[in-house]
């Protein structure tokens, strides 16, 4: 265990994202990550609901992962800005499997909500680009709509650079 993770990682791991970090809570999710986030929400309520909910606290601010750890709230202090290699030291802390991100096993970038396969095979009004995706989900909660588009080869390059960053058995943690 590092000096900036102060975690005991369970299976079912579920994060508290503070304020700073809104992109790699949307990426957490994509991963398949419950991932509570809101931008506004104060020191007090990430505290507040990281130990209720039993939620790993993911916070860039140190003050905020100092307080964490006196109070014995399972917490990890991100210090890059690169959000690979935040999502990397956060897969290693936690001794987390590789999972490469993947519609069927997201949640809701927006909401975090669920997936659920759509059943169309086409969108309503869909530009030239979407017309003809394979297959489309649905977030539960907020209905935000998604398909295996061009965005994904971004998420699995992303997906690679963990992957290769978890199999380096040179690099510290």
């Amino acid at each position: 265990m590092g000096l900036l993770a102060w975690v005991k990682c369970s299976k079912e791991t579920r994060f508290q994202v503070d304020g700073m970090l809104g992109s790699l809570a949307r990426k957490l999710r994509i991963f398949g990550f419950d991932t509570a986030y809101q931008s506004d929400s104060s020191d007090n309520e990430l505290l507040k609901t990281s130990k209720r909910d039993r939620r790993v606290l993911v916070t860039s601010d140190r003050e905020l992962y100092e307080r964490a750890r006196k109070h014995e709230i399972e917490s990890i202090l991100i210090t890059s800005t690169i959000d690979e290699a935040s999502m990397l030291f956060i897969f290693k802390s936690l001794n987390l499997e590789y999972t490469e991100p993947t519609p069927f096993f997201s949640r809701c970038s927006r909401c975090n909500g669920l997936l659920e396969r759509d059943g169309h095979e086409q969108m309503t009004g869909a530009s030239e680009r979407t017309r003809n995706p394979k297959i489309i989900f649905r977030c539960v909660n907020c209905q935000k709509t998604y398909w295996e588009g061009s965005h994904w080869r971004k998420l699995r390059k992303t997906a690679e650079i963990i992957r290769l960053g978890l199999n380096d058995k040179t690099a510290n943690r």
